[in-house]
């Protein structure tokens, strides 16, 4: 993935959508704020029409006589769960269910009656998993949890630490010239992201965020940058938009309609349309992805 579809380039193609009247009407952290609900928006009708397009995973270690959990921000209340592995056994046991978590999420009979302190149920209890029966015995990584995720916003900057494995996000305010964004500072936020080094040593190159530390701002890539090719402090770094790269104009394109039905009307209906058609397209490109047709394709004359 190179520079395209960056924040920065979403950002401008907002205000050129927008037609703005006078230069710099709309507020640069506005339209970065109105670009997230964007695309979590879009994130959310890919997942209606592809519920395993996006997921993530997070194991849990049951500790003697602790009854709940926590769980990364991403994989709180209002997450989708898709899986839930029990692995007390020491062997994986899959069991999965249907659920769209609106208020709680409840599975049951995840148990290997044979062994002992492997059934267990597990419920949500605020931002936390309970687990009940209460474990006995601490055991590590005991159940894995397949969800699909919340994504955090897009940002742009300047590194200011780079390790083989991770990347510091710059402590400056947005300028909206080299800086794009505000940096969250909760733990966990930007999970499952991709950062792509932009300009600068490393250009090209990307990886997935496996953990990120709100306090320093530090990012944990889930495999270490090349040695040729490690980003040094400069190096123009992008957190980028999870929505697929073909359809991520889909981003700018809802952003700038949101912004003209409250000004321009008439621009405001064009942009709807073509928001509309654009979505129709997306959704059907997901729902293409999500099916199986069961298709064989067999040797033809003589052994594999």
């Amino acid at each position: 993935m190179g520079a395209s579809n960056s924040p920065s380039e979403l950002h401008s193609d907002v205000r050129t959508l927008i037609g703005e009247s006078t230069a710099g009407f709309w507020a640069d952290d506005l339209l970065m704020r109105r670009m997230h609900a964007a695309q979590q928006e879009i994130v959310r009708a890919i997942s209606e029409e592809n519920p395993t397009f996006f997921t993530a995973s997070f194991d849990i270690s049951l500790v003697a006589d602790q009854a709940t959990y926590a769980l990364p921000l991403p994989a709180r209340l209002g997450t989708r769960w898709i899986a839930v592995e029990n692995r007390i056994s020491g062997e994986p046991y899959f069991y999965a269910w249907d659920i769209d978590l609106r208020r709680r999420l409840y599975g049951e009979a995840l148990n290997v009656p044979s062994i002992s302190q492997s059934a267990v149920q597990v419920t949500l209890d605020g931002d936390q998993l309970r687990v009940v029966p209460i474990p006995d015995s601490a055991t590590t990584n005991a159940l894995r949890l397949v969800y699909e995720p919340q994504f955090g916003n897009m940002l742009q900057g300047a590194a200011s630490t780079i390790t083989s494995t991770s990347l510091i996000l710059s402590a400056s305010a947005p300028d909206y010239s080299t800086g794009f964004g505000v940096v969250d500072r909760r733990d966990d936020y930007y999970n499952g992201m991709d950062v792509t080094i932009l300009a600068g040593t490393g250009v090209g190159h990307t990886r997935r965020i496996s953990d990120y530390t709100g306090l320093t701002r530090s990012l944990t890539v889930d495999q270490a940058w090349t040695t040729a090719a490690t980003p040094t402090v400069g190096s123009t770094y992008a957190v980028q938009c999870p929505v697929p790269e073909d359809f991520r104009d889909l981003v700018s394109l809802r952003t700038a309609h949101g912004l003209a039905r409250s000004g321009d009307k008439g621009r405001g209906k064009l942009l709807g349309e073509d928001w509309k058609d654009r979505l129709w397209d997306l959704r059907a490109w997901a729902a293409e992805r999500s099916e199986f047709r069961g298709t064989t394709v067999e040797p033809m004359g003589g052994a594999y």
